[in-house]
């Protein structure tokens, strides 16, 4: 750990009133509802892949939405259920493909079995790092307590730009398209493996 994380750190602790040294710090449940613009980083075999994400999380209504912007590609819009359905489509080319996640979306507390890793400098932030499941490493801002990003173990690291507490997406824009529901659009279980572990 570097001199200059100590310092900042110690002035979170003494500013916060935290009892930083009385164990490992745990890390904050997330908010019922938010929505949080992410910058996506996909890298893999030496290349890299950029998306912008509206993530749109609403533990209250059983649903979460992941709004894909692809680098000069594809929008895909990602429907996920507390009952284990899920969406993902193109507006565009109408395509559509159902999955089956049994576990649901994430509780908010998540990470409350995470193994915590220490303190980090990401982004310029210092934050706490816990790893979950050997599937993911989360970045949690220090003095904030924010999510600043979360690294997958398949290479994709999602940095959150904005983070909006009680922030709600409107009905409508949850009604997946009348295609996704036809019976040729076909049941995918790939999810389970990618999404699935870490639930």
């Amino acid at each position: 750990m570097k001199l200059g994380d100590v310092v900042r750190i110690s002035l979170a602790c003494i500013l916060l009133g935290s009892t930083c040294w009385a164990g490992n710090p745990v890390p904050k449940p997330w908010p019922l509802q938010f929505h949080a613009l992410l910058f996506e980083n996909f890298t893999s075999d030496g290349n890299s892949r950029l998306s912008i994400l509206d993530l749109w999380y609403d533990w209250v209504n059983g649903r979460n939405y992941n709004i894909i912007q692809n680098q000069l590609g594809q929008k895909i819009w990602d429907a996920e259920w507390t009952n284990g359905t899920s969406f993902k489509f193109d507006l565009e080319q109408k395509t559509c493909t159902r999955f089956s996640v049994p576990v649901g979306i994430l509780r908010p507390d998540f990470l409350s079995d995470a193994r915590y890793f220490g303190v980090e400098t990401v982004d310029t932030f210092t934050c706490n790092v816990w790893e979950k499941a050997d599937f993911m490493t989360y970045y949690e801002d220090v003095e904030t307590q924010r999510p600043l990003g979360w690294l997958f173990y398949t290479g994709r690291f999602e940095h959150v730009i904005t983070f909006e507490e009680g922030a709600v997406l409107s009905d409508p824009y949850w009604q997946a398209p009348s295609y996704c529901f036809d019976d040729k659009v076909e049941l995918q279980g790939e999810y389970v493996r990618e999404h699935g572990a870490f639930l």
